[in-house]
């Protein structure tokens, strides 16, 4: 999904049609339907515009992922990154630095789709890794 569509989508939610949605940011409607149609980058003017008169998640609108996702995407990468850490000094095992790398982008996978890494499951990606 390309910007202009989160626009739509945003504008939608307003039940505003495009020109009572674009008068209110203080656009002419030509140019706000360019930003929906995607032949024109938003400015970042008119992106303060849509925070300070809609509320919109600036940051959803941009990258199409909600700011709480990506909170608890860094949560769960700095969980993983820990979890090897300490499980790593506790057995103590040394990875070389891309084997670690590895072995992070696997648990975090698995972390974020279950939810839970077993203490077996970390044992045996480890010993794999190694």
């Amino acid at each position: 999904m390309e910007i202009g569509e989160r626009l739509t989508i945003e504008r939608k939610k307003t039940g505003l049609n495009q020109t009572m949605f674009a008068e209110k940011l203080g656009l002419k409607l030509t140019a706000y339907k360019n930003y929906e149609k995607d032949t024109r980058k938003i400015p970042v003017p008119v992106l303060i515009a849509l925070v300070d008169v809609y509320g919109t998640d600036i940051h959803w609108l941009l990258t199409g992922e909600k700011w709480l996702e990506r909170e608890k995407n860094v949560e769960s990468l700095r969980a993983v990154v820990q979890g090897v850490l300490l499980f790593l000094e506790k057995h103590d095992l040394e990875l070389p630095a891309e084997k670690m790398a590895d072995l992070i982008v696997v648990l975090y996978r698995k972390f974020t789709h279950d939810s839970d890494v077993s203490l077996n499951e970390m044992n045996d990606m480890v010993r794999l890794a190694m």
